[in-house]
């Protein structure tokens, strides 16, 4: 299925991302900053796993990349990137690494490259995509972007926390606090956290975490670049002739400035404390029978 290959890689258009950045850029300082601030996030998000799944393919489908999309579940695809960001070797290989390194290695070879960034070609991407990787691997990360785009289990916003000495007789802080984090723009969402001893309960904690709209706007120029490289060195890999390929330079203070700022400063786990002994323990029957009763209260039969 060659041409089939070549046909899905040309209709790839990575430049919706930057659309999306552009016109939501506009909007952070109106009256729905929020709004957008969050459309942004879940921008940067959705441009990282298509990159994430584009690179996966070319260590585990180069000539079928199609294939690998339509078919790689979120769970092998985290696999895969943890292998390329470890320089692991590759499933059904004997000793054949990956790793965002060889990637670029294998682009400028392929592609006897010579772009602006030269003699830096390689370690400029490398070191960008190894920073996307540790975001893509955080797990709170997913669970942000997962509670943002399902079921809106998000709430907008950033936090601040600030420390200092208190006044054991007043309550209030005997000099003025060290700010440690502030951001207008973040989120805070719940999280399950297991009760230890017990596999039927757990509690519902809440994880706010501090971000840039900005910075993760800069952060989709870099991903549209990079989705853009894979997509010429898949169609170069697939024997493409019928348009010109086309790779863009990616600039070491580009990457420098985006590695700076990737710091997402986190709360985890805010919330009471709930210890074992305090909580009801419910059997699977116990659990069944609340969950009939409750429901044949809320729908009776006619």
């Amino acid at each position: 299925m060659p041409e089939e290959n070549l046909e899905y890689l040309r209709k790839i258009d990575p430049e919706y991302f930057s659309f999306l950045a552009r016109v939501h850029l506009k909007e952070l300082g109106e009256a729905e900053n929020q709004h957008a601030a969050m459309a942004i996030r879940v921008g940067y998000s959705q441009a990282l796993e298509t990159f994430m799944a584009l690179a996966a393919a070319a260590f585990q489908a180069p000539r079928f990349p199609l294939g690998w999309m339509l078919k790689y579940k979120n769970s092998e695809l985290s696999e895969m990137i943890e292998l390329i960001q470890n320089n692991k070797i590759l499933p059904n290989t004997e000793n054949t690494r990956c790793g965002w390194e060889i990637l670029a290695r294998a682009m400028q070879r392929e592609t006897d490259l010579n772009t602006e960034d030269g003699a830096n070609f390689v370690s400029v991407r490398k070191d960008l995509w190894r920073s996307f990787s540790r975001d893509f691997l955080d797990e709170n990360f997913q669970r942000e972007y997962n509670s943002i785009k399902h079921g809106s289990r998000a709430n907008a916003g950033g936090f601040q926390f600030s420390i200092g000495v208190e006044n054991p007789l007043t309550n209030e802080p005997e000099e003025p606090m060290t700010t440690i984090t502030k951001s207008q723009y973040g989120s805070s969402f719940p999280i399950p956290k297991d009760l230890p001893g017990n596999i039927s309960n757990f509690q519902v904690r809440t994880t706010m975490r501090n971000w840039s709209p900005t910075h993760l706007a800069h952060g989709i120029t870099s991903l549209v670049d990079s989705i853009q490289n894979i997509i010429a060195f898949l169609q170069m890999v697939g024997g493409e002739t019928e348009i010109k390929l086309m790779f863009r330079c990616i600039t070491s203070e580009r990457v420098e400035n985006h590695i700076l700022n990737s710091f997402h400063p986190e709360l985890r786990g805010y919330g009471l404390k709930i210890e074992e002994e305090e909580v009801r323990k419910f059997s699977k029957e116990d659990a069944v029978t609340h969950y009939r009763e409750t429901i044949e209260r809320l729908f009776p039969t006619p």
